[in-house]
C-alpha cells in the first residue's frame, strides 16, 4: 500500500527519508512546487503563504506572507478534496480580521469541526486513521514565533504525523505526534 509520497521539485524543504513507500511526479503552481500524496490517493497542493503570486496581498491585518496561513492551510486541504481554491481565492473571502477556518471549509461543502481547545495525540492519530485531515492551530512555541500558526497535517504512520506546514519549507515533513501538537490551541477536524 502507499503510505504517502512527497512529491518534489525544485525546492528545498525536509523530505525526509522516512516514507517507504511511494511515487512522485513533479508538479507545481502558482505558490506550490510540491504535492504530497496520502495512503488514499488524495494529492495535496503544498501551498506556501510566502510563495504565490498572493504573498504580499493584504490579509488579517498584515500581508498573506506574513499573516496568511490560515488561508493557505484551508487551500491546501481543498487541493485534496478535489476542489480548486487558490490561496488567494480564500484570502478574497477573507476581511482585516481573517477568515474562519472551520466555516470556510464548510462553505466549501467539507465538514469541519472546531474543537475550540487543545486536543490529545490519541485524538488526533484516530481522526487521522480515518484517511481525513486536519488543520493545527498552535500558539507561540515550535511553531509559531508568535501568537498562533494554522498548518497542515495531513495523514499519520505510527505516531509519525506528515505536516505540510504553509509558512516554512523546513518545517513540512514527518513528526512525532506529540511535536506536531506542542502548543496547540485548537484544531479543525476535516472530512467530506
Amino acid at each position: 500500500s502507499l503510505l504517502g509520497a512527497n512529491i518534489e521539485d525544485n525546492t528545498s524543504g525536509n523530505s525526509s527519508g522516512d516514507i517507504e513507500e511511494g511515487f512522485g511526479v513533479s508538479e507545481s503552481g502558482d505558490g506550490y512546487s510540491k504535492v504530497y500524496v496520502t495512503a488514499n490517493g488524495r494529492r495535496f497542493k503544498e501551498y506556501k503563504q510566502f510563495l504565490g503570486s498572493y504573498a504580499y496581498s493584504p490579509f488579517a491585518g498584515g500581508t498573506m506572507k506574513s499573516s496568511g496561513c490560515s488561508a493557505t492551510s484551508v487551500a491546501v486541504v481543498l487541493s485534496g478534496y478535489g476542489i480548486d481554491a487558490t490561496p488567494e481565492d480564500i484570502r478574497k473571502l477573507g476581511n482585516s480580521g481573517g477568515i474562519p477556518v472551520a466555516g470556510t471549509l464548510q462553505d466549501y461543502g467539507l465538514t469541519a469541526v472546531d474543537t475550540g481547545s487543545p486536543v490529545t495525540a490519541e485524538e488526533l492519530l484516530n481522526h487521522l486513521n480515518t484517511g481525513n485531515v486536519a488543520i493545527i492551530n498552535a500558539g507561540h512555541g515550535y511553531w509559531s514565533n508568535s501568537s498562533g500558526h494554522y498548518f497542515v497535517a495531513l495523514e499519520a504512520k505510527g505516531n509519525q504525523v506528515y505536516v505540510s506546514n504553509v509558512g516554512d519549507n523546513q518545517d513540512t515533513g514527518w513528526y512525532p505526534v506529540d511535536k506536531v501538537l506542542e502548543d496547540n490551541k485548537k484544531v479543525i477536524y476535516v472530512s467530506e
